[in-house]
């Protein structure tokens, strides 16, 4: 017969006080003693953002572009659908406080040979060759940051085969 130890016989009756006690503390004092720790203040004037910029309907941006060769032609605002309208809609910039980062770029060309693509700001920031017509979905869920004040162009290789270019992403503060 195996004999326990005098202090392992002691330690039994405290450990059963212990949770006796906190079965006996109603669950609404757990939950003020843990908001003690964390205080939020959320406000009209200083409002408390409980999501991540990329999950920010307002920060949301989606970009068209269209190009016909090696000129750079600027990309316009969409909202996710298709531009509609009378007019020539004006050329996106990424504001003046703001840095746009996209992650996600459609291109599709309206021929069936290859063609390069390069998006950037006035210089090169990304080049893809892409096969028509169909279209081709590029990820970068890093993202890709177009600075404050510039403005998205896109070019192609070839004069005779129209690109469509979509640019998915979101604007972050500096």
């Amino acid at each position: 017969m195996t004999r326990l130890s005098k202090s392992v016989l002691s330690f039994v009756p405290v450990a059963l006080a212990a949770g006796a006690l906190t079965l006996a503390v109603p669950r609404a004092a757990h939950a003020v003693a843990a908001a003690v720790l964390v205080q939020v203040l959320n406000t009209s004037a200083n409002p408390a953002i409980t999501q991540s910029a990329p999950s920010q309907a307002a920060q949301l941006v989606n970009l068209e572009g269209n190009t016909s060769g090696p000129t750079f032609s600027t990309f316009v605002f969409v909202s996710g659908g298709v531009i509609t309208g009378i007019g020539t809609p004006p050329s996106y910039s990424v504001p003046a406080t703001q840095s746009l980062v996209i992650t996600d770029v459609d291109i599709q060309p309206n021929c069936s040979g290859p063609i390069e693509i390069v998006i950037g700001p006035e210089t090169e920031s990304m080049a893809w060759s892409v096969s028509g017509p169909n279209t081709s979905h590029f990820e970068y869920r890093s993202g890709t940051v177009f600075p404050a004040g510039s403005t998205p162009h896109v070019a192609g290789s070839s004069p005779s085969c129209p690109v469509d270019v979509r640019m998915h992403g979101y604007l972050t503060t500096n």
